[in-house]
């Protein structure tokens, strides 16, 4: 019995110290993983890295406290068949859907982060914005999915199969 409650305890340590998570919450109170893009708030220059490294620039637009947004971390962001095919293909940059910091979009365009997510159709979080090497949104995953569905619709993009296909057409070719 003792030893049970000195595992628990343990347990309870490491929880405490973040060594059982990798996610952590920055200045703005957003979760963040330590494979997210640094960004300095300009995407030109986060599309051009991104497309200097082979891979595609995702906007990840979050707010505090979202539930949904707390699910992506507990659970999709644990995956790690997601999070290496992630960390493969795409430069992650997270934004805070009501945040009034300043950020400039890919054509050049300054505004605040809040606006630029109705710039990208995006109403509420979470919300993952796909750009191609252009610095044209050319996908938006709206809302959480569970693990298969939030890989898959990455996949969909990496593939590019947003050209020829809906991502439900393409998620039965390819998952049934």
């Amino acid at each position: 019995m003792k030893s049970g409650i000195t595992a628990v305890v343990f347990l309870i340590m490491l929880a405490s110290f973040g060594l059982t998570d990798r996610s952590s919450a920055g200045s703005d109170g957003l979760l963040s993983q330590p494979w997210f893009k640094h960004s300095n708030l300009d995407l030109r220059k986060d599309l051009s890295e991104a497309n200097a490294d082979g891979k595609i620039l995702a906007i990840l637009f979050e707010q505090q406290g979202y539930v949904y947004c707390q699910q992506m971390y507990d659970v999709n962001f644990k995956e790690p068949e997601i999070v290496n095919f992630i960390t493969g293909n795409f430069s992650v940059v997270q934004l805070d859907f009501r945040s009034h910091r300043s950020v400039t979009d890919t054509v050049g365009i300054t505004s605040e982060e809040r606006l630029l997510a109705r710039t990208y159709q995006v109403n509420g979080t979470l919300n993952i914005v796909f750009i191609d090497e252009t610095g044209k949104q050319v996908y938006r995953m709206p809302g959480y999915a569970p693990p298969a569905l939030f890989l898959a619709v990455f996949e969909f993009v990496k593939e590019k199969a947003y050209r020829t296909s809906t991502i439900q057409a393409w998620y039965r070719e390819h998952r049934s």
